[in-house]
């Protein structure tokens, strides 16, 4: 093989690794009410924005016997089919157990294409909290003119794949 065989191989892969090394800075700090207080639609003049999630913690056969830590898939959809990818990125998220908070990046995982009205980003590594339970979980939306809103989907149960 040569080496730009080997590179456009394993490229993908250190970009990953990179990215979850990255996590919000200092200044993203938001308090636990503001966070709590976030609307679970957003209107953006035409249409709406609301928030979906799918919340997990892997307990697989090849996964250490402590399942791995808390993944979050969400959804920033348009209600009305409106063309959002373009200008809106969903950038942060908090998860909140009670009083306690898991703030991480979004990333895009590549390879996957999804329609204009919505975005799709996920978040790794999260907290080991118990499957089976209840959490309120917040993203951060921005626009390419540095605008940004905080959107909930409040009440939402972290699954357990076996």
């Amino acid at each position: 093989m040569t080496k730009k065989s080997l590179i456009l191989i394993f490229l993908p892969v250190i970009c990953l690794l990179c990215q979850c090394q990255d996590s919000p800075s200092e200044g993203d700090a938001i308090s636990l009410n503001r966070l709590l207080s976030a609307p679970e639609q957003i209107n953006m003049g035409d249409y709406d924005l609301r928030l979906e999630t799918f919340l997990w913690r892997d307990f697989m056969p090849m996964v250490d016997t402590s399942g791995n830590g808390l993944i979050a898939l969400i959804d920033v959809i348009a209600t009305d089919s409106s063309d959002i990818a373009s200008f809106l990125e969903a950038d942060t998220i908090w998860v909140i157990d009670g009083e306690t908070i898991w703030q991480a990046p979004l990333y895009e995982e590549g390879g996957l294409h999804f329609p204009n009205y919505l975005i799709r980003r996920i978040a790794r590594q999260g907290p080991y909290w118990e499957p089976h339970i209840n959490v309120d979980v917040v993203v951060r939306i921005v626009d390419t003119g540095g605008n940004s809103w905080l959107l909930q989907a409040s009440d939402q149960w972290i699954h357990r794949t076996d």
